[in-house]
């Protein structure tokens, strides 16, 4: 097909193609720009879709480049308050801004500010009236840095409280920038809102301009009771009924009653509009007023325009303790195939039951059990672990052929005979009624536990993709890494061993070594001693046959220095954990 559509002059069409799958791969993106112009026409405006968000590789330019582009009266306003913007030709090749496709207000102020600390050399130093150099910020604004405010938070904070010129500054390049998008007409498609105070100075701009987010499809909203949410909420409910991907995520930080009101009202009617919501986000919900909302939200499910569209559900730290709608929401969904809990609360046997008695397939794809499964209130001093077991039995039996990502870390408040019980009961569970699991997180905290979850990854097989072990224990340390290399897949995108100081390095070395018939993406060893023989051993089994892509070992920056060169030659890049380590599987 592809070599058939060459033939016929398609080429621009498969590149289109070529370039959508490169998307968030921008280190390849800024390869493509360089090999010649359709190549670079196609590829810059998904470089520039989302710059604000890029983590890696991170630089700032981008910001210069936007405020090269603003009105000379705009420029003058900056300069008077120190800005010096870099010098580019007249004329850009691009008109970079009515790319701009995505907005997430928690990323584009916080590059904002960190563009403002790299271009301020005195930001991080006392500063210094007779060094001959200017600052990007003028005199005036020093002497809110001293040898007390060495960090960017605290200066930040110095910068805005109390102080109406250095609000007017930031709030000017927020305003600017922002502005010089609606002008350029960028047309928003992602919109994330977290409702602190500086982000609510951009939502002031959307909502003098409501066609900037005509057309979007994917919004995240933080619900907090302010007069601008419920205004936005307002206009989407005006004409913006094409939002596929809703993400809300709930806050209380007053008792507003009446806005609280608006607020659940008007989502709900937001959800009830539109005609191809695809997917729902529903976080961060623990208080009265936000359960009694999450159950008014499901509940509007029912007659909603959703009920033939809606394929995803999320629920992310959610307390099921009160929701009791979900056997009669999830009967009127027709083409729902992937429900997601994450580290959620309930009292088990009562939300298994609700699970149990909905006739249509309950189709979880995701369950990663965190501390909070069970409150210790409701049980009293004692658990009845035989309950909770048959519970977990039951939810198994009815969504274990369905479930592909599983972790499970439960409650320390267990006492050490109930948790070893449960857990072990729970892999075998897992290993009986989960055949389809292609992320499983699980620790080992006794010798029968390290077994069951080496049985597990055997009975998983080839669907394996993401696997996070976690161990504190030397013996058990040692069955997983003896026994684990031989048995993974032939390929993993991710790998974690987080052992910190419970291994032993000639265990480690075995596991390198049977590691012969896997490649993986991402490997990530956690582990507290390094050591030469360490390095020995994963350079010869490792680094010099190529078996991963990404390394991360929790090691100083200064061995990351020394030996990041010598890894590129082998194309494999050696990093921090910070940069790659992910729990969960990209579902939000």
């Amino acid at each position: 097909m592809a070599s058939s559509k060459i033939l016929l002059g398609y080429m621009p069409e498969l590149l289109n193609d070529i370039i959508q799958y490169l998307q968030d791969d921008y280190r390849t993106l800024h390869s493509c720009i360089l090999i010649n112009k359709l190549w670079c026409r196609l590829a810059i405006p998904f470089l520039w879709k989302n710059p604000f968000s890029i983590k890696y590789p991170k630089n700032y330019c981008y910001i210069d480049v936007y405020l090269h582009n603003l009105s000379e009266d705009d420029k003058t306003k900056l300069n008077e308050y120190g800005i010096k913007i870099s010098v580019f030709s007249s004329n850009t090749l691009f008109n970079y801004s009515s790319f701009f496709k995505c907005l997430k207000t928690c990323d584009f102020k916080s590059s904002i500010e960190d563009w403002m600390s790299i271009k301020n050399e005195y930001l991080y130093q006392p500063y210094k009236k007779n060094s001959g150099k200017t600052p990007i910020i003028n005199d005036h604004f020093s002497g809110f840095y001293s040898k007390e405010t060495k960090t960017r938070d605290h200066f930040f904070e110095k910068f805005f409280i109390g102080q109406s010129s250095q609000q007017q500054l930031l709030r000017l390049i927020y305003t600017s920038l922002i502005e010089r998008f609606v002008k350029n007409e960028a047309n928003l498609h992602t919109f994330e809102f977290n409702g602190n105070y500086y982000e609510n100075i951009i939502l002031e701009i959307i909502l003098q301009n409501p066609k900037f987010i005509h057309n979007i499809r994917n919004l995240f909203i933080t619900f907090i009771s302010n007069n601008e949410v419920t205004a936005l909420l307002k206009l989407l409910l005006s004409n913006h009924n094409s939002i596929s991907k809703f993400h809300f995520q709930f806050q209380q930080i007053n008792n507003n009653i009446k806005i609280n009101e608006l607020i659940k009202n008007y989502s709900s009617q937001v959800i009830n509009s539109q005609h191809n919501l695809k997917k729902l986000i529903f976080e961060d919900c623990d208080t009265s007023t936000n359960v009694t909302h999450l159950n008014h939200l499901l509940l509007s499910l029912k007659d909603s325009n959703c009920l033939n569209t809606l394929e995803t559900i999320i629920f992310y730290k959610i307390n099921f303790e009160k929701i009791t709608s979900l056997k009669e929401v999830f009967e009127q969904l027709n083409v729902l195939e992937t429900i997601h809990i994450i580290y959620c609360s309930f009292k088990i046997h009562r939300f298994v039951q609700q699970i149990i008695n909905i006739t249509k397939p309950f189709k979880l794809k995701s369950l990663f059990v965190g501390e909070r499964i069970i409150e210790r209130n409701y049980y009293s001093e004692n658990y009845d672990i035989t309950l909770i077991i048959n519970s977990m039995q039951l939810l198994f039996q009815k969504s274990g052929k369905y479930l592909e990502n599983i972790g499970l870390f439960y409650s320390i408040d267990f006492k050490y005979a109930e948790l070893k019980e449960l857990k072990e009961k729970s892999l075998e569970l897992i290993k009986n009624y989960c055949k389809n699991v292609k992320h499983f997180n699980s620790d080992v905290f006794s010798i029968q536990s390290a077994h069951l979850v080496l049985n597990s990854i055997k009975n998983f097989k080839q669907n394996l993709n993401y696997l996070t072990i976690e161990s504190r224990n030397n013996e058990f340390s040692s069955i997983i890494l003896l026994n684990l290399g031989q048995i993974l897949p032939c390929s993993l995108e991710y790998l974690c061993l987080d052992f910190y100081n419970a291994y032993s390095s000639i265990d480690l070395e075995v596991f390198l070594k049977n590691l012969k018939n896997t490649f993986i993406e991402k490997l990530i060893l956690s582990i507290s001693s390094w050591s030469d023989n360490i390095l020995r051993c994963i350079k010869k089994y490792i680094m010099k046959k190529k078996r991963v892509k990404y390394l991360a070992i929790n090691v100083t920056e200064q061995v990351l220095a020394n030996e990041a060169k010598e890894f590129k030659l082998y194309n494999i890049e050696f990093t921090s954990m910070c940069k790659i380590y992910n729990y969960l599987p990209d579902l939000l």
